[in-house]
C-alpha cells in the first residue's frame, strides 16, 4: 500500500474514533438524565425530539444493577470500542512495516464485529423500542466509516488468499504478541467510560446542572404543558404521599430498578418539601420486565422489578409504603438488585408484618393489580420510565428538569 494513503486512512480513523467517543459521552449523559442543551437540541432538530430520551429510558439501553459497577449503559461499551479502534489506528501508524499487517487485520475483525452489534442494536431499537435515537444512528455511521477504513487497508495486505484468510492468519499471532498492550488499552477506555458515567450521574438531590433554566425556556415549556389535553388515570387504589387537600396531583409511573426513576424520586421529595400543603403524589408501577409486564418482551430471570413492585404495593396495605418505597430506591442507588431477600429486609426494617407481606406478594390479587396498572400505561402510551403526569397532563418522558417542575407548580398554584 502507498505509505501516504496508509497515513491518511489512519489519521482519518483517529478523527472518526474521536467523534465516536464524543457521541458515546453524550449518550452516557442521556442515559443518566444529565444531557446538556446541545445534546437535547441535536435530538430535537435532527429527528424525533423524544427519540434519544425514549431509547435511553428503555430496558434495552443498558445493564442495570451490576455488582460494583451499578448501571452500565450500552454507550459505555461503545466508548470502549471506539477507544480501542483509535488505539489500533494509532498502532498502525507507529508500527514497523512487518507489524502493520497484524494490526490492520485485528482492526478489520473488531470493526466487523462492531457492524454486527450495531445491526442487532438497530433491530432492537426499531422492533422493541419503536424509535431510533439520532445520536445512535450517527454512531452507526461512525462504525461503518471505521470498517471502511479498515477494509481498504486489509484489502491491500490480503493478496491472493483474500481478506478473511489474511485475518485468520495474522489476528491470533498479533493478539498473542500484543496481549498486554491490548488489555491495558481496553481497561483504560473501559475505566474512561466509568468516569464519564460517574461524572454524568446527577447528585443525590436530583438537582442536576441545567443551562436552560432561564425564564424564556421555562415559560415556553409551561405554555406547551398548558396546551396538552388531560388524560384519565385511575387513582382510587394507588399509594400516595402528600397533602389530602392538595391542589396539584403528580402521578409517577416507574420501575424500581430504573436509575432515572430513582433520580426523579429525589426531585419529587424535594418538591414535596417545598410545597407540603399543595402537592399529592400517586405512585404507579410500570416494571420494565416481561415477567409481569406483557408489553416488555425481555424477561428478567430474577423478576427483580416485579418483586420490588409487589413489595411496595403489599407494604402499602400495611401503611408502610413510604418507608419501603424509599428503601427500594436507596438500594437502587447503592447498586443493589432487588430480590425477595432484599425487599424483605427493607420491609422488616420498616416494621411490616412479614407473614402478611409474604402472603400478599405471592397473591393473584397483587399480580392482577400490577397488570392493571401496566394496561393503563398501555392506554396512556407509556414507552419508558419514569412517566409523570401533573393534574393528569403528561410531562416529557424521562427525568424531569427540577427548575421547570418547580416553576410549573408555582404557575399552577396561581391559577
Amino acid at each position: 500500500m502507498n505509505t501516504s494513503n496508509l497515513k491518511k486512512y489512519n489519521l482519518a480513523g483517529i478523527i472518526v474514533t474521536i467523534i465516536g467517543l464524543s457521541l458515546c459521552i453524550a449518550l452516557i449523559q442521556e442515559f443518566f438524565g444529565s444531557a446538556g442543551a446541545f445534546v437535547e437540541s441535536l435530538c430535537s432538530t435532527t429527528g424525533d425530539g423524544d427519540s434519544c430520551s425514549k431509547v435511553a429510558k428503555s430496558a434495552w439501553s443498558g445493564f442495570r444493577g451490576l455488582p460494583v459497577l451499578g448501571d452500565v449503559p450500552v454507550a459505555h461499551i461503545g466508548f470502549t470500542f471506539y477507544g480501542f479502534c483509535g488505539f489500533l489506528f494509532y498502532s498502525i501508524l507507529k508500527a514497523e512495516e512487518e507489524e502493520k499487517r497484524g494490526f490492520v487485520s485485528l482492526l478489520f475483525a473488531v470493526s466487523l464485529l462492531g457492524i454486527v452489534i450495531d445491526v442487532i442494536l438497530l433491530i432492537i431499537s426499531i422492533s422493541q423500542i419503536g424509535t431510533v435515537c439520532i445520536l445512535c444512528a450517527i454512531t452507526y455511521v461512525v462504525t461503518i466509516s471505521i470498517f471502511v477504513l479498515a477494509y481498504l487497508q486489509a484489502k491491500s495486505y490480503s493478496g491472493e488468499e483474500g481478506i478473511m484468510s489474511q485475518v485468520k492468519l495474522t489476528v491470533g499471532k498479533n493478539i498473542t504478541t500484543n496481549f498486554l498492550n491490548y488489555t491495558i488499552a481496553v481497561l483504560l477506555f473501559f475505566a474512561g467510560g466509568i468516569a464519564c458515567a460517574r461524572l454524568s450521574t446527577p447528585n443525590k438531590s436530583g438537582h442536576e446542572p441545567d443551562p436552560e433554566s432561564n425564564k424564556v425556556y421555562l415559560q415556553t415549556k409551561i405554555e406547551a404543558f398548558d396546551k396538552r389535553p388531560a388524560v384519565k388515570i385511575d387513582l382510587s387504589q394507588a399509594p400516595s404521599v402528600g397533602s389530602p387537600n392538595a391542589k396539584i396531583t403528580i402521578v409517577k409511573y416507574a420501575d424500581f430498578n430504573c436509575g432515572h426513576c430513582m433520580h426523579t424520586s429525589h426531585i419529587i421529595s424535594q418538591l414535596l418539601a417545598d410545597f407540603p400543603n399543595d402537592i399529592k403524589v400517586y405512585y404507579k408501577n410500570f416494571p420494565l420486565d416481561g415477567s409481569c409486564n406483557p408489553l416488555v418482551q425481555r424477561k428478567d430471570p430474577s423478576a427483580s422489578s416485579c418483586i420490588a413492585a409487589s413489595a411496595a404495593l403489599c407494604a402499602n396495605k400495611q401503611g408502610k409504603f413510604k418507608e419501603v418505597y424509599n428503601g427500594l430506591y436507596n438500594d437502587n442507588e447503592n447498586g443493589v438488585r432487588h430480590t425477595i431477600s432484599s425487599v424483605k429486609e427493607i420491609a422488616n426494617k420498616a416494621g411490616a408484618n412479614m407473614q402478611q407481606l409474604q402472603a400478599c406478594m405471592g397473591s393473584t390479587e397483587i399480580q392482577n393489580f400490577i397488570l392493571a396498572e401496566v394496561k393503563e400505561g398501555e392506554v396512556l402510551n407509556i414507552q419508558s420510565t419514569p412517566s409523570l403526569y401533573i393534574n393528569n397532563k403528561p410531562l416529557d418522558p424521562g427525568t424531569p428538569n427540577p427548575n421547570f417542575l418547580k416553576a410549573l407548580v408555582e404557575h399552577l398554584l396561581k391559577k
